[in-house]
């Protein structure tokens, strides 16, 4: 399906993998705790919960092996998020095209929705000075349930003012695009290079290998 940007009032980002290239430190800091609590996960098991919430990583992993009965989850989760709220505020990166892709859009209103919590967040905006291009940061913890479902998306349209068939959405994952798809907006994917022959992500509207491939559209 074409994307139509005559339709789009509000663009609304993905944070990690998307914005920063962010999603190889969760993948190390989820597999190295995890083997901490005695379980391997290798890529293709990791790829199962990525884009989720990382309560809903725990979750769902706490669901398929012997939990060990001296770690709560919640001790888990804290784990992961201590770890990478140094990363993300000290050593993660702009992901190639980010920074010119926000700023091609800055006649609209723009907002960050991601699995992410309000603590990664902030320290992604304030480490790369992002915070004034954003009218919303919108964040899943707060919502009933993540990615795949569009809560934060939908809440993130009210937050702008905005009805989500008129927004537009940047994903890299495919439970982000769920997501967006599932809120009924339009969705550009950018999936990482393993994803790239996914067939699934034929329900976006577009999908690149990268933000700087699809600037190069609008030229």
């Amino acid at each position: 399906m074409a994307l139509d940007l005559n339709m789009v009032k509000a663009v609304i980002f993905d944070m990690d993998g998307l914005l920063v290239d962010s999603e190889p430190y969760w993948k190390k800091a989820v597999i190295r705790v995890f083997e901490g609590l005695g379980h391997q996960l290798n890529d293709e098991l990791y790829l199962q919960t990525q884009g989720l919430r990382i309560e809903d990583v725990v979750d769902y992993w706490a669901a398929r092996i012997d939990w060990p009965e001296n770690k709560s989850k919640a001790e888990v989760v804290e784990e992961v998020l201590q770890e990478m709220e140094y990363l993300i505020g000290n050593e993660c990166e702009l992901m190639p095209g980010a920074l010119e892709t926000i700023d091609k859009f800055k006649d609209y209103p723009r907002a960050i929705a991601s699995s992410s919590p309000m603590r990664l967040i902030n320290a992604f905006v304030d480490h790369h000075n992002l915070r004034d291009k954003f009218k919303v940061l919108r964040s899943a913890e707060f919502e009933p349930y993540g990615k795949p479902y569009p809560g934060v998306y939908i809440h993130a349209c009210d937050d702008l003012g905005v009805s989500p068939l008129n927004a537009m959405a940047f994903e890299d994952s495919f439970n982000g695009v769920l997501a967006a798809r599932a809120a009924q907006m339009q969705v550009i994917a950018g999936p990482e290079e393993a994803q790239q022959d996914r067939a699934d992500f034929v329900i976006a509207h577009g999908k690149y290998k990268s933000l700087n491939e699809f600037l190069a559209t609008l030229d």
